[in-house]
């Protein structure tokens, strides 16, 4: 089965806020934690309280495009607001290290877990340039293209 997480910000605390089709929140006091840093929004807005595509905008929103979300309970309790995942952590590696951390925590314990072959999806919008060996690079880590004061 697919897993989606959608990283946000909690703009109060700085923590990760993510939303997730799996419960990532310990069970109770007894249940070790395995992501640090990190509210469950299921939490807040309940197992399936959250549309896909109001968890795709809350893990996007920018400052001048779209305003931070309030997160409120039904009760109409807001307990903060949330923005970007990537003022946490812009690349979303912070969550696959813990994930691939946990299942094979989980493959220890249960021999079923041992059958997961985790499949990772890293979707990237950074800006790739050709080389001087003619192969693509990430604009970030190619200096060719910088002035000579700025390079390495």
């Amino acid at each position: 089965m697919p897993a989606l997480f959608l990283n946000s910000t909690w703009v109060e605390t700085g923590k990760r806020l993510i939303v997730s089709n799996l419960r990532l929140a310990p069970r109770d006091a007894t249940d070790d934690e395995d992501f640090v840093d990190m509210e469950d929004a299921h939490r807040f807005f309940g197992e399936h309280a959250l549309s896909l595509s109001s968890a795709v905008h809350l893990s996007a929103r920018f400052t001048y495009v779209s305003p931070a979300g309030t997160l409120t309970r039904d009760d109409g309790t807001v307990y903060g607001r949330a923005v970007d995942g990537g003022y946490f952590e812009n690349s979303g590696a912070t969550t696959t290290l813990e994930i691939l951390k946990t299942i094979n925590l989980l493959a220890k314990l249960d021999p079923r877990w041992k059958q997961v072959r985790p499949v990772v999806i890293h979707i990237s919008n950074e800006p790739v340039r050709k080389g001087k060996d003619g192969k693509d690079k990430l604009a970030s880590t190619d200096k060719s293209h910088r002035p000579s004061h700025l390079r390495d």
